[in-house]
């Protein structure tokens, strides 16, 4: 993605926020300093014991979504990045076709799928849009449930 300087918004990016007019619920953390892979923007997240962000499985109950940064790209262990959490709308990448209005859960590579009845990862939001196609990016309201 390029940027320009008379560009007012960020373009459609997976882990930036769809609703620029509210930044409410991203909350900064700090990432554990066990983690030495690079942590992407749309990763799903949890807490260790000590309150730093560590990714999560699945299938695992985290808090949120990474935020993407322009500025860093991703990060590391010790860096402080934002996540946005609950009732946040975020731009997010689907993993399969996707139609409006359904549960999504996360799946691989901070991807969303439709969440299947029972849910085999954690439910994690509603889509807002359609997918036609892996690779789509979606409105994803992030709602844990």
């Amino acid at each position: 993605m390029t940027f320009s300087t008379n560009q007012f918004a960020l373009s459609r990016q997976k882990g930036t926020l769809a609703n620029t007019q509210s930044k409410e619920n991203a909350i900064a953390f700090k990432i554990a300093a066990t983690v030495t892979t690079l942590v992407a923007p749309a990763q799903y997240v949890g807490l260790d014991a000590d309150g730093n962000l560590v990714e999560v499985a699945t299938t695992v109950q985290g808090i949120g979504f990474i935020q993407f940064n322009a500025v860093k790209g991703s990060a590391t262990g010790n860096d402080v990045i934002d996540v946005f959490m609950d009732n946040t709308v975020m731009w997010m990448e689907a993993g399969a076709a996707i139609v409006p209005g359904v549960k999504v859960e996360v799946a691989a590579a901070q991807t969303v799928i439709t969440a299947p009845t029972p849910a085999v990862n954690i439910t994690v939001g509603i889509a807002l849009d359609a997918a036609a196609q892996a690779g789509d990016l979606i409105r994803v309201q992030i709602k844990q449930f």
